[in-house]
Protein backbone atom coordinates (compact mmCIF):
# COMPACT_ATOMS: atom_id res chain seq x y z
CA UNK A 1 0.00 0.00 0.00
CA UNK A 2 2.86 2.38 0.74
CA UNK A 3 5.00 1.40 -2.49
CA UNK A 4 1.72 2.41 -4.36
CA UNK A 5 1.23 5.56 -2.67
CA UNK A 6 5.11 6.65 -3.10
CA UNK A 7 4.71 5.57 -7.03
CA UNK A 8 1.67 7.98 -7.21
CA UNK A 9 3.82 10.93 -6.00
CA UNK A 10 6.85 9.96 -8.03
CA UNK A 11 4.41 10.24 -11.10
CA UNK A 12 2.58 13.10 -10.15
CA UNK A 13 5.44 15.24 -9.91
CA UNK A 14 7.38 13.84 -13.47
CA UNK A 15 3.82 14.45 -14.84
CA UNK A 16 4.20 18.37 -13.66
CA UNK A 17 5.00 20.84 -16.25
CA UNK A 18 7.28 23.02 -15.35
CA UNK A 19 7.10 26.64 -17.57
CA UNK A 20 10.69 27.62 -18.40
CA UNK A 21 11.98 30.48 -20.80
CA UNK A 22 13.08 29.49 -24.10
CA UNK A 23 15.22 31.62 -26.55
CA UNK A 24 16.06 30.66 -29.88
CA UNK A 25 19.23 31.32 -31.35
CA UNK A 26 17.88 33.68 -34.72
CA UNK A 27 15.71 35.90 -31.78
CA UNK A 28 18.93 36.20 -29.41
CA UNK A 29 21.40 37.43 -32.55
CA UNK A 30 18.47 39.77 -33.51
CA UNK A 31 18.40 41.60 -30.15
CA UNK A 32 22.09 41.72 -30.37
CA UNK A 33 22.16 43.37 -33.48
CA UNK A 34 19.54 45.36 -32.66
CA UNK A 35 21.15 46.87 -29.32
CA UNK A 36 24.34 47.31 -32.15
CA UNK A 37 22.57 49.62 -33.90
CA UNK A 38 20.86 51.42 -30.67
CA UNK A 39 24.52 52.05 -29.41
CA UNK A 40 26.02 53.28 -32.59
CA UNK A 41 23.08 56.05 -32.48
CA UNK A 42 23.68 57.08 -29.26
CA UNK A 43 27.23 57.46 -29.63
CA UNK A 44 26.31 59.27 -32.73
CA UNK A 45 23.86 61.83 -31.23
CA UNK A 46 26.20 62.31 -28.07
CA UNK A 47 28.89 64.24 -30.56
CA UNK A 48 26.53 66.85 -31.53
CA UNK A 49 24.30 67.14 -28.57
CA UNK A 50 25.05 67.70 -24.89
CA UNK A 51 22.11 66.09 -23.59
CA UNK A 52 21.76 62.11 -23.47
CA UNK A 53 18.29 61.24 -25.60
CA UNK A 54 16.11 59.32 -23.59
CA UNK A 55 15.63 55.92 -25.36
CA UNK A 56 12.05 53.30 -25.46
CA UNK A 57 10.39 51.10 -27.79
CA UNK A 58 6.94 49.48 -27.97
CA UNK A 59 6.95 46.95 -25.91
CA UNK A 60 6.36 43.11 -27.23
CA UNK A 61 3.02 42.53 -25.24
CA UNK A 62 -0.50 42.60 -27.03
CA UNK A 63 -1.46 46.62 -25.84
CA UNK A 64 0.03 49.01 -28.59
CA UNK A 65 -0.22 52.02 -26.04
CA UNK A 66 2.12 49.58 -23.23
CA UNK A 67 6.09 50.91 -23.58
CA UNK A 68 9.13 49.45 -21.95
CA UNK A 69 12.39 51.49 -21.49
CA UNK A 70 15.17 49.65 -23.70
CA UNK A 71 18.37 48.20 -21.73
CA UNK A 72 21.35 48.41 -23.54
CA UNK A 73 23.22 46.08 -21.41
CA UNK A 74 23.15 42.13 -21.43
CA UNK A 75 22.10 42.68 -17.49
CA UNK A 76 18.90 43.79 -17.36
CA UNK A 77 19.35 45.60 -14.04
CA UNK A 78 21.90 47.87 -15.49
CA UNK A 79 19.94 51.23 -15.90
CA UNK A 80 20.11 53.42 -19.35
CA UNK A 81 21.91 56.20 -17.51
CA UNK A 82 24.68 54.42 -16.11
CA UNK A 83 25.47 53.70 -19.75
CA UNK A 84 25.41 56.87 -21.30
CA UNK A 85 27.36 58.52 -18.32
CA UNK A 86 30.31 55.90 -19.68
CA UNK A 87 30.35 56.38 -22.81
CA UNK A 88 29.71 60.54 -22.82
CA UNK A 89 33.17 60.70 -22.08
CA UNK A 90 34.27 59.17 -25.03
CA UNK A 91 32.22 60.65 -27.59
CA UNK A 92 33.13 64.12 -25.85
CA UNK A 93 36.87 63.23 -26.26
CA UNK A 94 37.19 62.25 -30.14
CA UNK A 95 34.71 65.18 -30.76
CA UNK A 96 36.23 68.17 -29.03
CA UNK A 97 40.05 67.34 -28.61
CA UNK A 98 43.17 65.79 -30.42
CA UNK A 99 45.22 62.25 -30.31
CA UNK A 100 48.65 63.45 -29.91
CA UNK A 101 50.86 60.83 -31.99
CA UNK A 102 53.97 61.13 -29.37
CA UNK A 103 52.53 60.89 -25.82
CA UNK A 104 49.61 59.09 -27.09
CA UNK A 105 47.08 61.40 -24.96
CA UNK A 106 44.30 63.34 -25.41
CA UNK A 107 44.57 67.12 -25.81
CA UNK A 108 42.39 70.38 -26.57
CA UNK A 109 43.11 72.00 -29.72
CA UNK A 110 44.54 74.98 -27.42
CA UNK A 111 47.22 72.88 -26.02
CA UNK A 112 48.78 71.82 -29.95
CA UNK A 113 51.17 72.72 -32.15
CA UNK A 114 50.55 72.80 -36.03
CA UNK A 115 53.17 73.02 -38.06
CA UNK A 116 52.46 75.16 -41.16
CA UNK A 117 55.24 73.58 -43.56
CA UNK A 118 53.70 70.42 -43.30
CA UNK A 119 50.65 70.35 -41.20
CA UNK A 120 51.78 67.74 -38.67
CA UNK A 121 50.28 68.34 -35.04
CA UNK A 122 51.13 67.55 -31.90
CA UNK A 123 51.07 68.08 -28.26
CA UNK A 124 53.09 71.29 -27.25
CA UNK A 125 55.07 69.21 -23.97
CA UNK A 126 55.95 67.19 -26.56
CA UNK A 127 56.98 69.85 -29.14
CA UNK A 128 59.00 71.25 -25.96
CA UNK A 129 60.49 67.85 -25.25
CA UNK A 130 61.37 67.51 -28.75
CA UNK A 131 62.97 70.98 -29.52
CA UNK A 132 65.35 70.74 -25.96
CA UNK A 133 66.51 67.25 -27.15
CA UNK A 134 68.05 68.40 -30.38
CA UNK A 135 69.05 71.72 -29.04
CA UNK A 136 71.06 69.33 -26.56
CA UNK A 137 72.52 67.51 -29.40
CA UNK A 138 73.66 70.71 -30.86
CA UNK A 139 71.37 70.98 -33.72
CA UNK A 140 70.60 74.44 -34.81
CA UNK A 141 68.18 73.35 -37.26
CA UNK A 142 65.29 71.49 -35.48
CA UNK A 143 63.11 69.20 -38.10
CA UNK A 144 59.48 67.96 -37.74
CA UNK A 145 59.36 64.87 -35.26
CA UNK A 146 57.31 63.18 -38.01
CA UNK A 147 58.99 60.17 -39.36
CA UNK A 148 60.29 60.67 -42.68
CA UNK A 149 58.97 64.50 -43.03
CA UNK A 150 61.65 66.70 -44.30
CA UNK A 151 60.36 69.91 -42.95
CA UNK A 152 61.96 71.94 -40.47
CA UNK A 153 60.69 74.11 -37.44
CA UNK A 154 60.43 77.95 -37.06
CA UNK A 155 61.53 79.35 -33.53
CA UNK A 156 59.32 82.15 -33.63
CA UNK A 157 56.26 79.96 -34.29
CA UNK A 158 57.29 77.90 -31.14
CA UNK A 159 58.04 80.66 -29.07
CA UNK A 160 54.48 80.85 -27.41
CA UNK A 161 54.94 77.64 -25.74
CA UNK A 162 58.81 77.07 -24.73
CA UNK A 163 60.31 78.36 -22.27
CA UNK A 164 62.27 81.82 -22.96
CA UNK A 165 65.24 80.03 -22.14
CA UNK A 166 64.98 77.49 -24.94
CA UNK A 167 64.05 79.66 -26.74
CA UNK A 168 66.82 81.88 -26.36
CA UNK A 169 69.25 78.95 -26.57
CA UNK A 170 68.12 78.26 -30.17
CA UNK A 171 68.25 81.63 -31.32
CA UNK A 172 71.75 81.52 -30.61
CA UNK A 173 72.16 78.36 -32.39
CA UNK A 174 71.21 79.59 -35.36
CA UNK A 175 72.84 82.81 -35.21
CA UNK A 176 76.55 80.60 -34.41
CA UNK A 177 75.43 78.45 -37.94
CA UNK A 178 74.87 81.72 -39.56
CA UNK A 179 77.91 82.88 -39.02
CA UNK A 180 80.26 79.62 -39.42
CA UNK A 181 78.36 78.38 -42.41
CA UNK A 182 78.52 81.86 -44.84
CA UNK A 183 81.51 83.14 -46.40
CA UNK A 184 82.16 86.03 -43.74
CA UNK A 185 84.70 88.77 -44.13
CA UNK A 186 85.22 91.95 -42.58
CA UNK A 187 84.94 95.86 -43.93
CA UNK A 188 88.51 96.77 -45.43
CA UNK A 189 88.36 99.94 -43.87
CA UNK A 190 90.53 100.18 -40.90
CA UNK A 191 88.29 101.92 -38.52
CA UNK A 192 85.19 100.10 -39.26
CA UNK A 193 86.25 96.28 -39.56
CA UNK A 194 82.41 95.31 -39.64
CA UNK A 195 81.81 91.57 -40.58
CA UNK A 196 80.15 91.00 -44.06
CA UNK A 197 78.29 88.28 -45.62
CA UNK A 198 79.50 87.63 -49.41
CA UNK A 199 77.65 86.08 -51.54
CA UNK A 200 80.17 84.08 -54.09
CA UNK A 201 77.86 83.77 -56.20
CA UNK A 202 76.79 87.60 -57.46
CA UNK A 203 80.84 88.27 -57.32
CA UNK A 204 81.05 87.55 -61.14
CA UNK A 205 78.10 90.52 -61.62
CA UNK A 206 79.09 92.57 -59.03
CA UNK A 207 82.00 94.04 -57.72
CA UNK A 208 81.05 97.21 -56.02
CA UNK A 209 79.66 96.93 -53.09
CA UNK A 210 78.67 99.28 -49.68
CA UNK A 211 79.86 98.43 -46.25
CA UNK A 212 76.43 98.32 -44.08
CA UNK A 213 78.17 99.92 -41.26
CA UNK A 214 80.84 102.52 -42.12
CA UNK A 215 78.47 103.09 -46.16
CA UNK A 216 81.55 103.18 -48.29
CA UNK A 217 82.35 101.70 -50.82
CA UNK A 218 84.39 98.42 -51.12
CA UNK A 219 85.33 95.42 -53.61
CA UNK A 220 83.76 92.49 -52.88
CA UNK A 221 85.97 90.29 -54.93
CA UNK A 222 89.41 91.84 -53.63
CA UNK A 223 88.09 92.77 -50.20
CA UNK A 224 89.57 95.97 -50.20
CA UNK A 225 88.62 99.67 -50.50
CA UNK A 226 86.74 100.05 -53.90
CA UNK A 227 89.38 100.43 -56.98
CA UNK A 228 87.99 102.97 -59.06
CA UNK A 229 89.01 102.75 -62.62
CA UNK A 230 90.79 99.69 -62.44
CA UNK A 231 89.07 96.11 -63.09
CA UNK A 232 90.62 93.61 -60.55
CA UNK A 233 92.80 91.86 -62.39
CA UNK A 234 94.40 94.89 -63.36
CA UNK A 235 94.53 96.24 -59.24
CA UNK A 236 96.03 92.80 -58.26
CA UNK A 237 99.11 93.18 -60.72
CA UNK A 238 99.64 96.84 -59.70
CA UNK A 239 98.93 95.88 -55.28
CA UNK A 240 101.76 93.52 -54.97
CA UNK A 241 101.74 89.99 -52.82
CA UNK A 242 103.39 92.23 -49.68
CA UNK A 243 100.49 94.02 -49.42
CA UNK A 244 98.21 91.49 -49.85
CA UNK A 245 99.64 89.68 -46.98
CA UNK A 246 99.29 92.28 -44.52
CA UNK A 247 95.06 92.86 -45.61
CA UNK A 248 95.08 88.59 -44.49
CA UNK A 249 96.99 89.31 -41.62
CA UNK A 250 94.87 92.06 -40.22
CA UNK A 251 91.76 90.19 -40.98
CA UNK A 252 92.97 87.14 -39.07
CA UNK A 253 94.02 89.59 -35.80
CA UNK A 254 90.60 91.16 -36.03
CA UNK A 255 88.98 87.67 -35.84
CA UNK A 256 90.95 86.60 -33.18
CA UNK A 257 90.06 89.62 -31.04
CA UNK A 258 85.93 88.78 -32.01
CA UNK A 259 86.51 85.14 -30.73
CA UNK A 260 88.31 86.04 -27.74
CA UNK A 261 85.64 88.37 -26.80
CA UNK A 262 82.58 85.74 -27.44
CA UNK A 263 84.93 83.09 -25.83
CA UNK A 264 85.22 81.24 -29.08
CA UNK A 265 87.42 77.93 -28.90
CA UNK A 266 89.39 76.80 -32.16
CA UNK A 267 88.61 73.41 -33.07
CA UNK A 268 92.26 71.82 -33.06
CA UNK A 269 90.82 69.23 -35.98
CA UNK A 270 88.84 71.42 -38.32
CA UNK A 271 90.03 74.75 -37.03
CA UNK A 272 86.62 75.82 -36.93
CA UNK A 273 85.68 77.95 -33.59
CA UNK A 274 83.01 76.58 -31.12
CA UNK A 275 81.26 78.37 -28.40
CA UNK A 276 80.83 76.02 -24.80
CA UNK A 277 77.23 76.23 -24.15
CA UNK A 278 76.96 73.42 -21.54
CA UNK A 279 79.14 70.03 -20.42
CA UNK A 280 82.42 69.79 -19.79
CA UNK A 281 85.51 70.96 -21.83
CA UNK A 282 85.99 67.79 -23.81
CA UNK A 283 85.76 68.52 -27.66
CA UNK A 284 84.69 66.20 -30.35
CA UNK A 285 84.95 67.41 -34.34
CA UNK A 286 82.12 66.07 -36.45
Amino acid sequence: MASEQLDAIFFSLVSEEVETPHFSDEAYAEALQFQEVIFSSIISFLSTTTSPPSLSIAGASSSSTEETTLSLSANPTVANTEIVAAIAPVARSSSSGFFCGICMDHKTHEETFLNQGCSHRYCNECMEMHIAAKLRENFAIIGCPSPRCKQVLDSESCRSFIPDRIFERWEGALSEAAILGINKSFCPFMDCSGILEIDEGILTQIRESECPYCRRLFCANCRVPWHSGLDCDEFQRLRGNEEGKNDIIHNEILFTKLAEGNKWKKCPNCKYYVEKQAGCNHLTCR
